[in-house]
């Protein structure tokens, strides 16, 4: 993949599948690591960071058609609500028992099985939730 750049298969392979949802108003925007944002005269010009199918505004005289750069008119209340089609993670779950001293320890794991990023805060197969690195440990006294 590094060899290939974002041409690689790999690359649009990822494109595809990760694409995530958001709402976020124009201030967030300006200040956010998820865009570029460029500022003129009467408009902002943005550049989303981040893959996504489409995005609407709640202004009706900002252009966002063009996914590559969104034409802002000069009003940071304005809210943008970005789309994708794909599920936002498809979860797996890892669990590992040891036992030590009487104690049975069961570490669990949830994580994107596309990406391999960890997945906070879903539940496990015993009903418990991760934390915000999607590790769960549970222990049972053994006899």
């Amino acid at each position: 993949m590094y060899n290939e750049g974002l041409n690689s298969s790999f690359a649009q392979f990822m494109e595809e599948k990760v694409k995530y949802h958001l709402y976020i108003s124009v201030g967030e925007v300006l200040v956010s690591p998820l865009f570029n944002a460029t500022t003129t005269d009467t408009n902002y010009i943005v550049r989303p960071l981040f893959n996504f199918n489409n995005v609407t505004s709640s202004n009706p005289n900002d252009h966002t058609e063009n996914k590559d750069v969104l034409i802002l008119e000069k009003d940071t209340s304005t809210l943008l609500y970005f789309k994708a089609d794909v599920n936002v993670m498809t979860v797996s779950e890892f669990s590992n028992e040891t036992t030590i001293d009487d104690i049975k320890y069961t570490l669990y794991y949830t994580y994107d099985s596309i990406t391999g990023e960890p997945a906070p805060h879903r539940m496990t197969s015993c009903g418990a939730s991760t934390d915000e690195n999607g590790y769960y440990l549970d222990s049972v006294v053994v006899e």
